[in-house]
């Protein structure tokens, strides 16, 4: 099993408590890595399922639609716009946004090109080789901001405030290979409703 970014605390219990329940004989095996490994890791049959953000088409691959989630800015608390109830993304377009190396990092960055894409201007993208909670300590020294999922925010950090992106979610899905593993996938899809 596989996920290219962390996990929300509500979403995965209940999903793998199910799971254990229906399929306690099955050992599953989580890994980290961005989108892109997944997929090769499914084709190459060394993965039967990995959970990712979006909903593109992969190919080789099926993929099920299964939730979606707001998208807070991490800011310093001292920031001109941690005072802002709610942001977009022209109100951004100066910011610094720290990502990844590692991990997700290919994913957050492509999503913020895309974004900024649509408003004909490039973001300015710090990469960092740390892991994801350890850049919320660079947003607590004034570093820059950070794109998290509202089930990240339970992250506290004293000088730190999470605040939404208007109308933003992130759709995630499951992606594994067609016809052989559905039977594998179908009970996340129930559980998803």
């Amino acid at each position: 099993m596989a996920c290219s970014r962390t996990w929300p605390q509500a979403f995965w219990p209940n999903l793998f408590q199910s799971y254990d329940r229906r399929y306690a004989g099955v050992h599953i095996e989580f890994v980290e890595a961005p989108a892109e490994s997944h997929t090769a890791a499914i084709r190459r049959f060394d993965l039967d399922a990995a959970f990712v953000l979006g909903r593109q088409s992969w190919p080789y691959c099926d993929a099920l639609a299964l939730w979606s989630e707001p998208i807070l800015l991490a800011r310093p608390r001292l920031h001109p716009i941690a005072q802002t109830d709610e942001l977009s993304w022209r109100d951004l377009v100066n910011e610094t946004f720290l990502v990844r190396t590692e991990g997700s990092g290919d994913d957050v960055r492509g999503f913020l090109e895309h974004k900024f894409q649509q408003l004909g201007i490039s973001p300015r993208i710090s990469a960092q080789q740390l892991a994801r909670h350890n850049l919320l300590g660079l947003v607590s020294i004034g570093r820059g901001i950070v794109p998290v999922l509202q089930s990240e925010s339970v992250i506290a950090l004293p000088e730190v405030v999470y605040r939404p992106l208007v109308g933003e979610e992130v759709p995630f899905s499951v992606i594994y290979r067609p016809r052989t593993t559905i039977r594998r996938c179908e009970p996340y899809s129930a559980w998803c409703g």
